[in-house]
């Protein structure tokens, strides 16, 4: 088309200047009296050589507007296989979004299906939990009853407290002994003992007044010797090797004065628990029948807080 187009201007510019050139050649060739005729002759001449001009430029507008027609519609051709193939992608992407939306639909039935089943898993959990729960209390109880029957135990008794005035006491005594109950044994941690005369009933902080520790063996069983102990009685501040005078021994019968006998045993059971034995005892002389004392009617009775005469 280019091509013809160059031809085609070629060929129009070439007749023109044959155009041209006629029309000089024509007047040298005229006589003179043609020459005084008047210019619309020449210019009739060069109108006629006008409508192969325009023939020509129709044709390459028509050439131009044929070629123009013609990308419209390659590009219309092209616009419409995009549109189409993008329709195409829709379409299957339109599917494809179907078949996810039923996917989903279908998961989530199924996650729905799972939590009620895992619910009720859990509530059989639950169920469990509590029953082990309820196992492991019946087996430590039952762990408990068992150490319980088995442990060691040990237990502080006093003895009536030597009052004596006869010429040979120097001091006055308090006699203790430990008793043993159990199968397995206890390794003594510490013990102490303090015996005192005061003029108040309630009993001295331990350790206030001469506190010793007891006489009894590291490790006892049931097969271990216990014996009697004694301690030394004190009368308040006053020290250790006093003898009491009548005068304080009526006033501790008529319970103007006060006999207190406090101590402790810790000791370590064979399960590895820490014990503690703990007592504190008031002596207690009993009361007059028609004037007359009856010693043997005297006893210990337990004094102090709840922790003072505790077993654990």
């Amino acid at each position: 088309m280019y091509q013809q187009f160059c031809s085609v201007t070629k060929n129009h510019t070439a007749n023109k200047k044959n155009a041209q050139a006629q029309p000089d050649q024509t007047t040298n060739n005229q006589p003179v009296s043609n020459l005084a005729k008047p210019p619309e002759t020449q210019i009739y001449s060069y109108n006629n050589q006008k409508p192969e001009g325009n023939e020509t430029v129709k044709e390459i507008g028509d050439y131009l507007l044929a070629g123009f027609t013609l990308a419209l519609v390659v590009v219309s051709i092209l616009q419409w296989r995009v549109l189409r193939k993008h329709e195409e992608w829709m379409q299957k992407h339109d599917l494809n979004l179907g078949k996810l939306a039923d996917a989903a639909k279908e998961t989530g039935e199924t996650i729905k299906d799972q939590a009620k089943i895992m619910d009720g898993q859990f509530g059989v959990m639950r169920e469990s939990v509590e029953v082990a729960r309820e196992s492991a209390k019946a087996a430590q109880a039952n762990i408990e009853i068992f150490i319980n029957k088995e442990r060691a135990r040990l237990r502080v008794s006093l003895q009536p407290p030597s009052l004596s005035l006869e010429p040979y006491v120097i001091a006055h005594l308090v006699t203790y002994e430990i008793t043993y109950y159990g199968l397995t044994e206890a390794r003594i941690i510490d013990s102490k003992v303090q015996a005192v005369a005061t003029n108040s009933v309630d009993p001295p902080d331990l350790g206030s007044f001469l506190i010793s520790t007891m006489d009894i063996p590291q490790i006892i069983t049931g097969s271990t010797p216990l014996k009697a102990k004694t301690t030394l009685l004190c009368l308040r501040d006053v020290g250790v090797l006093h003898k009491f005078t009548p005068q304080e021994i009526d006033d501790i019968e008529q319970k103007r004065m006060f006999i207190h006998c406090r101590g402790f045993v810790a000791y370590k059971d064979t399960f590895g628990r820490d014990r503690k034995t703990s007592f504190c005892y008031l002596w207690v002389p009993s009361d007059p029948f028609e004037g007359v004392r009856v010693p043997v009617l005297d006893k210990w009775e337990r004094s102090g807080p709840p922790e003072a005469n505790e077993e654990t």
